[in-house]
């Protein structure tokens, strides 16, 4: 059983259309604005807000802010990601205010097959693997901070579609030695009936190390085709004696079939519940 570390961070994945099955007309938009309101680990809570900015169906920016609910409060942190496009479009170039980098160089249909990420002394290469349009494999190594080498296997994902939803995501970390996985786990997704028009993954594979370093290429499309219909359920494959856990997804839209609000709702058996946060997640979403 995997463990489920407090996340106070949160992020949802959109992207520009979804491969739909009744070939819905493609939506463009400018912006994205994502707001969460997270329980504090004291009195007091905390407001998280995601904006993403596009330009000609492009992305150009990620601003992420959050600020403490309480009488007299200011902003505590607001971050900016840039984009830098290469004139070919054969790449990308991704920019923090700390000079944090990752580098994705693209292929002719605009997705991601590697991404060279770089942070003071922290160095990644991650590779990127599709099967008709959709991501099946990822897979991360460690480089040297300095000069050059092949870097050692550190953690692979696998992901499997049915009918062109998601359909289980299986993690596998290599801490301990590049050849042997030391911990494994498979999560179920189970789709609804809700068409993705809007290319809105499930939180579940948002959350999914190490796709946490992606984000915004996932909101760029950077990363293939994503599910056609959206998540309404993940579990994990196997339970340890009485404990299992259940995540269910619901979803809010307008008249024009934008999703204004998604819903996450944790269950559990056989475990204590509040040791596991956040077990519930209110998203507004807001496209223009």
């Amino acid at each position: 059983m995997r463990k489920i570390a407090a996340i106070l961070l949160f992020s949802v994945c959109l992207a520009g259309c979804s491969d739909s099955d009744d070939n819905e007309t493609p939506r463009s938009f400018n912006r994205i604005l994502l707001t969460e309101v997270c329980n504090g680990a004291s009195s007091y809570n905390i407001k998280r807000s995601e904006e993403y900015r596009y330009v000609g169906g492009r992305m150009m920016s990620r601003t992420v802010s959050q600020q403490f609910i309480a009488p007299g409060t200011e902003p505590v942190e607001s971050t900016r990601v840039s984009f830098a496009y290469a004139d070919d479009h054969n790449s990308v170039t991704l920019t923090d205010e700390v000079d944090t980098k990752r580098n994705y160089s693209l292929d002719a249909d605009g997705y991601a097959t590697e991404c060279l990420y770089e942070a003071y002394k922290d160095r990644r290469l991650y590779t990127f693997s599709y099967t008709n349009g959709y991501l099946t494999q990822l897979t991360e190594k460690l480089l040297p901070a300095y000069g050059s080498g092949e870097g050692a296997l550190f953690h692979t994902l696998d992901l499997a579609y049915s009918n062109g939803s998601l359909a289980s995501i299986a993690s596998s970390s290599f801490r301990d030695s590049p050849t042997t996985p030391t911990n494994q786990f498979r999560t179920i997704c189970e789709a609804g009936t809700d068409k993705n028009v809007y290319a809105f993954p499930c939180l579940e594979l948002l959350d999914t190390y190490p796709l946490t370093f992606h984000h915004e290429a996932l909101f760029a499309g950077m990363l293939g085709k994503v599910s056609q219909h959206l998540i309404a359920r993940s579990y994990p494959e196997q339970t340890i004696g009485k404990y299992s856990e259940s995540t269910a997804y619901t979803y809010e839209f307008n008249a024009q079939k934008k999703p204004t609000t998604i819903r996450k709702r944790m269950t559990y058996t056989g475990g204590k519940e509040q040791d596991i946060y956040p077990n519930q997640r209110d998203i507004a979403i807001t496209i223009e």
